[in-house]
This record gives C-alpha cells, sequence and structure tokens, in this order.
C-alpha cells in the first residue's frame, strides 16, 4: 500500500524544485535584459560623447596647426601658449568623468579613441605634424566615416563644432593680444566644459562598433 503521506511530501519537493527553477528562470531573464538595456544605453552615451569629443579634438588640431603654420617669433603668442593650449583642452576631454563610464564598456573602438587622444597629449603640440600624423590621421579617418554614416550622430558632431570653435578662436585671439595669460587657460576650459558637460541623454543609434580602424 502506498504511503499517502510520502506522495504529499514527494509532491511538495518535486512542486518546491519546479518553482526554484522557474523562479530563477525569469529572474535570470530579467536581469539579462535588464543588462542588455543598460548595455544598449550607456553605447548610445558613448555614441553622442565621442561624437562632441570629436568635434572638440577637430578644432584643436586644426587651430594648432594654423598657429604653428603662422607662428611669429617674438610676438605676444608664445609657442609655450600654444602648446599649452592644446594639452590642457586634450587633457580635460581624456579626464571628463563620463571617460571611464564609456571605457567600463569594454568595447574596442572607445579604447582606441582614447589611446590615440592619449598619443597626441603626450607631445608637444607644435610637433603633432612630425611626430603624430598617424593619430591626427586617425581622427580626421573618423569624422569621414561619421559623415557619411549617420546624420543623427553627426548633428552632435556639428553643434558642439560650432560652440567649441567659437569659443577656442576667441582664446586664440586673447592670447595673441596678451589679454590673458597661458596660466588663464585652464580656468577658462574649466569654465567651458562645466558650462558644456555631456549629459547623459541618449540617441537613437548606435554606430561606433562598426569603426575598427587604427592608422
Amino acid at each position: 500500500m502506498v504511503d499517502t503521506n510520502l506522495i504529499v511530501v514527494v509532491v511538495l519537493l518535486v512542486t518546491l524544485i519546479i518553482g526554484f527553477f522557474a523562479y530563477s528562470f525569469i529572474t535570470n531573464r530579467i536581469k539579462l535584459r535588464k543588462l542588455k538595456t543598460e548595455k544598449e544605453e550607456m553605447k548610445k552615451l558613448a555614441n553622442k560623447s565621442l561624437a562632441i569629443f570629436l568635434a572638440r579634438i577637430i578644432i584643436i588640431i586644426e587651430k594648432n596647426e594654423e598657429l604653428v603654420e603662422n607662428f611669429v617669433v617674438g610676438s605676444k603668442l608664445k609657442m609655450s601658449d600654444l602648446n599649452n593650449l592644446a594639452k590642457i583642452h586634450l587633457l580635460r576631454i581624456e579626464k571628463d568623468p563620463i571617460v571611464d563610464q564609456i571605457l567600463k564598456s569594454g568595447y574596442e573602438t572607445e579604447k582606441i579613441f582614447f589611446d590615440n587622444l592619449n598619443l597626441l597629449i603626450k607631445e608637444k603640440s607644435n610637433l603633432w605634424k612630425k611626430r603624430n600624423s598617424d593619430e591626427i590621421k586617425y581622427f580626421f579617418d573618423f569624422f569621414s566615416f561619421l559623415k557619411e554614416f549617420d546624420q543623427t550622430i553627426l548633428s552632435f558632431f556639428n553643434e558642439e563644432k560650432i560652440k567649441f570653435q567659437k569659443y577656442y578662436q576667441s582664446l586664440i585671439n586673447d592670447l595673441k593680444k596678451g589679454k590673458i595669460k597661458s596660466e588663464q587657460i585652464l580656468e577658462l576650459s574649466d569654465e567651458y566644459f562645466e558650462t558644456y558637460r555631456i549629459s547623459p541623454n541618449n540617441i537613437k543609434r548606435s554606430f561606433w562598433k562598426k569603426w575598427r580602424r587604427k592608422s
């Protein structure tokens, strides 16, 4: 004769086991879905951030080349001013709080981007053309890719380019006229970067992972 109590115990155990696995399955699915969403949101934030950073870097490179080519010995704008101007602003980009978040995403593209930026920072800007042609080419190639890929992301680039170019040219003009000293650049750059700090608002598409080129 079958023990009824034993049957009840077995049924309860089976129910508990099934319930446990069902709960674990559902919980894991929720966690995975949340993780996927977080990664997608982080990627969108990285897209926006890199577009803005790229706009600033392109302006810094272009203006630096103009200043080096037209440099006049004995003018109010010293070579040290020129080098400090570029280095301070590139460092502000590299040290932006959002960079750590971006690099934690683990995408190789972002790492390559900031590796190239770091190489520019380490060298005096008046020597970039001679010693950092690969890094400069990387950023301009990146810009060429951006122009052809996504208009939404390009709009972030263009908006920042207009703002940053106006600000950066104003600094250059003041340095040339002797209105500000090299030591004041850090304070002024802090003011700009705080005013236009990148917000965590997200955009629609992700594309940087498709860019794998490193010059």
